[in-house]
């Protein structure tokens, strides 16, 4: 067999093998969901929110008994349309990713698979504007509940996405977005105060008492 043969009879098997997998783990009990059904209404989203995508962290092993790969997600949010959005915004995507079936290290991606994730490709450095539900303390989001990854918030479908979503919401409190705190800001919340006062104590202290020794040491030279 030739070369060019063995190329495209490999490429073939590749193909079915990859549908094979995606069409199983369509129908895992742990990433089978109803991916159609009548449009979400928005105004249950908890959090509504867009930027930019600055991480991506793949499992690497799979999720559960499903062949798909849980994939964390780390968005640097800029504007938040419902709700209070947390930024950094970390999810977690788990009906995204799949180990190649022919054996490559590159993976697949195949959000469009049927098992509801929202990735068909990393990524990385693309503007989002992503619907979340909040399910045990954590945001999760799925096909059904919208998102949308371009090269820049100014591209056409970001922007009739947010029209859409802007034209749906109904007038509520009013939406945040919740900077993450730097690590020495955390020192100054009210637990903090006691350990504060008293290390400011302690310093005044030992720079009093090093005073007053340096100034008994001066005298009796």
């Amino acid at each position: 067999m030739g070369r060019g043969r063995l190329r495209v009879t490999r490429s073939v098997v590749s193909a079915l093998a990859m549908a094979i997998v995606i069409l199983v783990g369509s129908l895992a009990p742990e990433t089978a969901r109803a991916c159609s059904g009548p449009p979400y209404d928005v105004n249950r989203a908890d959090v509504i929110a867009e930027g930019w995508i600055e991480r991506v962290e793949v499992s690497p092993m799979p999720a559960g008994s499903g062949p798909f790969h849980a994939v964390q997600v780390t968005m640097r949010v800029v504007r938040s349309l419902k709700g209070d959005a947390p930024s950094p915004l970390v999810f977690t995507d788990r009906s995204s990713y799949l180990s190649d079936p022919a054996g490559d290290p590159g993976g697949i991606w195949a959000g469009s698979s049927g098992a509801c994730g929202v990735l068909d490709a990393d990524p990385t450095g693309q503007y989002a504007l992503i619907v979340f539900e909040r399910h045990d303390g954590e945001l999760v989001t799925h096909l059904l509940l919208g998102a949308v990854f371009r090269d820049s918030p100014d591209d056409p479908t970001i922007g009739r996405f947010r029209q859409y979503l802007e034209s749906q919401l109904v007038p509520g409190a009013e939406p945040h977005v919740v900077r993450a705190r730097a690590a020495w800001r955390d020192w100054l919340g009210p637990a903090s105060w006691p350990f504060l006062l008293a290390a400011t104590l302690l310093m005044t202290t030992f720079t009093v008492v090093g005073l007053l020794w340096g100034r008994e040491r001066w005298r009796n030279a």
